[in-house]
């Protein structure tokens, strides 16, 4: 088995966490694809491949929002001029693992959290105390994916900075 190391920890957190969050909520465990008791290797299989399907499908929905939001409430993505990658692939590749992926983190959550509100909102489950506690989070997550996708801008860009002007 593949241990946790900085190529793999991203899309652990990026999508794996997030995904697993909104796919055990789901309730479609009935439908045989769902989180149970009982803990077989295939299981394990089925459920990691489920909760990255359903991490990627919140990353889409961080894209088309969140990071539109953002964008549109003054985050300037950095004008990167890739071809500078190469000679600085290792100090990228460092900003993408302590920036990028914790936005990703942050905002993927950000939506998963939006998901299980409302599912729990419709269905009749969500208590006053978890709807409150939950807005705390949500805002928290909202600052914390903000403020790192606008550390990675302009990490990223010091690192690729696009010397021509257009």
């Amino acid at each position: 088995m593949q241990t946790i190391t900085s190529n793999n920890f991203g899309f652990l957190v990026a999508y794996l966490i997030p995904g697993f969050l909104v796919f055990s909520q789901l309730n479609v465990g009935s439908a045989g694809i769902g989180p149970s008791t009982e803990t077989t290797v295939g299981g394990f299989l089925i459920l990691t491949i489920w909760s990255a399907m359903a991490g990627m499908i919140l990353s889409l929905f961080r894209w088309l929002l969140v990071d539109t939001l953002h964008h549109a409430t003054g985050v300037k993505p950095a004008r990167l001029e890739f071809s500078r990658l190469e000679e600085n692939i290792n100090a990228f590749q460092l900003v993408v693992e302590h920036q990028y992926h914790y936005y990703q983190f942050y905002s993927n959550l950000l939506i998963a959290l939006l998901v299980v509100g409302t599912k729990r909102l419709f269905d009749g489950t969500l208590t006053l105390g978890t709807a409150l506690l939950g807005l705390v989070l949500l805002a928290t997550l909202w600052i914390a994916s903000r403020q790192t996708l606008s550390k990675y801008y302009q990490r990223a860009g010091e690192i690729l900075r696009c010397e021509h002007s257009t």
